[in-house]
């Protein structure tokens, strides 16, 4: 084809044109493989082909391959299977679907259709040569006027009649397009009129959520830490939609009548177009099984209608029924709901209801995981409990599950994580490394304390290769935008590491866990005024000040003059209840910074010897740079017994 005088438009569609159909018999071959032949990121090929066809990128893509099927159906003998697969079609079931929704009629009708069309021109012709083109003409839009008649009342038949058995109806609004790279689930409404059923929401858009996470197609699913302030929103979709930075939203509603029937109304909206895509109602008894089947059912109509696939070893998992006993699901549920809230009186209320639940039933595997979870964390940086006592539950929580389920790799994980910060047995960590490295079932279960352990004993560069495959694998996770700031930092990659905890900001941007962890970072950066903003909206939420809050509140009072003589008193009251949170590591910190380098040494010494958590950063720790010749911190660097000797260590050599 001669190109000269096209326009860029044109050209461009046909060079992208040329490139799907090069691939075409590769059905693994997407919107990111599109995207990187043609040289372009995801958002700016999606802008270019949204405005340049009005349709996405993977309707573009199978658009091409349904009409190179077609040209194929009437000029090849391969059966209608064999040449789904040769247009790149996974299946030749989901083939037969696309292709009818696409030209009206089934594949095996293609010839068919073709003759009989062939035929009708040719009998129009021979009786009325003199006025072909536009009796042609007129036929087709005739045809197409009646076409378009005959869709709008079926369409309006099936929307007014269609009632499956199980009380779900089904409706569509707007086209539905096939494949838009992000969603936002903004939370369920509880319209029970009972707020105890609030978490009965919250359990459905967090399921959904988890689900959709695992549809790797999908360029962004916002977690649910990041929409719950949308619960309840007087804002309109588009305006969610710009906020979170994405397509598609779905929205629901719950009602649950007395205590037995649910009924759950849902919309799924075309941010682009503020039109719905799809709309469903579904009618149950309210129990867990009937929860967890219509939770699977919706994400699979998701998936259908956004044309991407949930891999076929997900399926299983998405459909599974962690515990039988009704009871001992709603209190974990409950729980869940509650550890939602980064607050030290959310955490704490969990408590009796993750017991209950293992109390009903003690085979209940996610309950034991949840509540250690609980303790592990709350033991951690947020220091709301003592670490001793956190490990100590979370240990024995987790060793419990083991007994009970030797597969499940979440069990391992957690008591690893607890050998290094709360143990620092660093031979136990680094056997479970390197098995990590090697082993692909480990690497799918994306725990980013991984990575986190890799940048800490120095190996800063191991440590971005994990993070960026975990990245890929689950973007909804708020510790790895924050921890992948911090390596791109400690590799003097400092513009990358702003750019990147941005990019987390506008996903969990009104997430306290995130705004503690982001916080550190850009005291590093020196972006000191988004530090005392992120303080602010942590105190208006917090009701409890973790040790790290209270050092950079001490930091900014002293820099503005004031007197923070209260806050490293309260630090210094958390030291001596052996509260959780590192309280001396931060006040080593402290005096770090102020260069009072004898206070900084003498509370280092005490963060180890209470074994605080934080001490997992001695290696790496900036601020502590200073100390690193001082005979005492050389002292306690070697008796944490690190992995990489100190000679392999160059902050060492500072």
């Amino acid at each position: 084809m001669n190109r000269q005088g096209q326009s860029a438009e044109n050209l461009f569609i046909q060079d992208l044109k040329q490139v799907v159909l090069d691939n075409l018999d590769n059905e693994d071959f997407g919107v990111e493989a599109l995207a990187r032949e043609s040289g372009m990121s995801r958002s700016n090929l999606h802008r270019k082909v949204k405005k340049f066809k009005k349709k996405s990128i993977s309707q573009f893509i199978k658009e091409i391959r349904l009409q190179e099927a077609l040209k194929r159906l009437l000029t090849d003998d391969a059966t209608v299977s064999e040449i789904s697969y040769q247009v790149g079609f996974h299946s030749p079931t989901y083939f037969n679907t696309c292709f009818r929704e696409y030209y009206g009629y089934p594949p095996g009708e293609a010839k068919l259709r073709a003759s009989q069309e062939s035929h009708d021109v040719g009998e129009t012709t021979s009786k009325n040569s003199r006025s072909d083109k536009n009796y042609s003409g007129i036929r087709r839009y005739t045809f197409l006027a009646f076409f378009i008649l005959v869709v709008l009342v079926t369409s309006f038949a099936i929307y007014t009649t269609n009632s499956g058995k199980d009380g779900k109806l089904e409706n569509s609004g707007a086209e539905i397009k096939p494949e838009n790279e992000s969603i936002a689930v903004i939370p369920f409404n509880n319209l029970s009129g009972n707020p105890d059923l609030d978490y009965v929401g919250y359990a459905m858009t967090d399921a959904v959520i988890a689900r959709l996470t695992k549809i790797r197609s999908l360029e962004k699913v916002i977690p649910y830490t990041s929409v719950k302030r949308f619960r309840n929103t007087t804002k309109s979709i588009p305006e969610i939609a710009k906020e979170l930075d994405v397509n598609n939203v779905l929205q629901g509603n719950i009602i649950i009548i007395a205590g037995e029937k649910m009924k759950l109304t849902i919309q799924l909206i075309d941010a682009d177009l503020n039109s719905p895509l799809w709309t469903s109602e579904y009618e149950s008894i309210w129990n867990m099984e009937e929860l967890i089947k219509i939770q699977t059912e919706v994400t699979e109509n998701i998936a259908g209608k956004l044309n991407v696939q949930i891999p076929e070893k997900d399926l299983k998992e998405i459909e599974s029924i962690p515990t039988y006993n009704e009871e001992a699901y709603k209190n974990f549920l409950k729980a869940e709901f509650l550890m939602t809230e980064f607050k030290k009186s959310s955490y704490e209320a969990s408590i009796p209801y993750y017991e209950k639940a293992i109390e009903m039933d003690p085979d209940f595997i996610e309950a034991y995981i949840g509540l250690a979870n609980m303790w592990g964390l709350g033991g951690l940086f947020a220091g709301y409990f003592p670490e001793d006592v956190a490990w100590s539950k979370t240990k024995s929580l987790m060793e419990q599950a083991r007994q009970k389920d030797t597969a499940n790799l979440l069990i391992p994980q957690h008591i690893n994580y607890g050998y290094f910060y709360y143990e620092w047995d660093f031979k136990k960590m680094e056997d479970h490394y390197n098995r990590y490295l090697v082993d692909p079932d480990l690497r799918n279960s994306l725990f980013s304390y991984v990575a986190d352990y890799a940048m800490k004993t120095g190996r800063s560069k191991e440590a971005l290769s994990i993070i960026n495959e975990m990245i890929v694998k689950n973007r909804s996770e708020t510790y790895q935008y924050t921890k992948k700031a911090d390596i791109l930092y400690f590799l003097n990659r400092k513009s990358e590491a702003k750019q990147f905890v941005r990019i987390g900001d506008s996903i969990f941007g009104d997430n306290t866990y995130h705004l503690v962890q982001s916080s550190k970072i850009y005291y590093y950066l020196g972006e000191h005024e988004i530090v005392k903003e992120n303080l602010k909206k942590i105190h208006q939420v917090t009701d409890f000040s973790s040790p790290i809050i209270l050092w950079l509140d001490a930091v900014y009072e002293k820099e503005s003059g004031r007197d923070p003589d209260n806050i490293l008193l309260e630090l210094q009251d958390r030291y001596e209840s052996k509260a959780g949170g590192s309280p001396a590591w931060f006040l080593a910190l402290y005096h770090c910074l102020n260069e009072d380098y004898d206070a900084a040494i003498i509370w280092l010494t005490r963060s180890y010897e209470n074994h605080e958590v934080e001490m997992t950063w001695l290696r790496e720790e900036p601020i502590l740079i200073p100390l690193r010749s001082h005979p005492t911190y050389r002292e306690i660097y070697e008796a944490m017994n690190w992995p990489v000797p100190i000679a392999k260590n160059e902050n060492l050599k500072n």
